[in-house]
């Protein structure tokens, strides 16, 4: 991880598209029986999962927001990951870096982070504050 008193970190989320519907599976008979816009209950194969707004393909996504810190360690030229976090979809990523970066600081009392490398989602007051304290 290379110097933990002066830790140079990159934080970024992504979309997580999953594979189950967000309406569900009917378990009833009622389309057997002409009914097909009926209230009965359904099952849900990813009950977490939720709707999120994809800035960057500009579209609406069902699953889930994942964040992701890393560290660069230049011996192995590669960066290396340091805290996952699957999030709700709907998160955003300047809400998920504080979240993320008090985790770490849990993890990794020991640690000193240096420097934060992120995008603009990230530009924000309570995220400066944070990182100061």
């Amino acid at each position: 991880m290379g110097d933990t008193n002066a830790l140079a970190i990159a934080g970024d989320g992504t979309c997580i598209q999953t594979g189950a519907s967000p309406y569900g599976v009917k378990t009833c008979s009622c389309a057997s029986k002409g009914i097909y816009n009926c209230e009965c209950p359904r099952r849900y194969s990813d009950p977490n999962a939720r709707w999120g707004w994809d800035s960057y393909h500009e579209t609406w996504f069902y699953g889930y927001s994942g964040y992701f810190l890393s560290v660069y360690n230049s011996e192995l030229k590669t960066d290396l990951p340091i805290y996952l976090r699957l999030l709700e979809a709907s998160r955003f990523d300047g809400v998920s870096a504080i979240v993320a970066l008090a985790e770490f600081r849990k993890l990794y009392p020991g640690y000193t982070i240096d420097r934060f490398v992120a995008d603009s989602a990230h530009d924000n007051y309570p995220t400066y504050v944070f990182l100061l304290v």
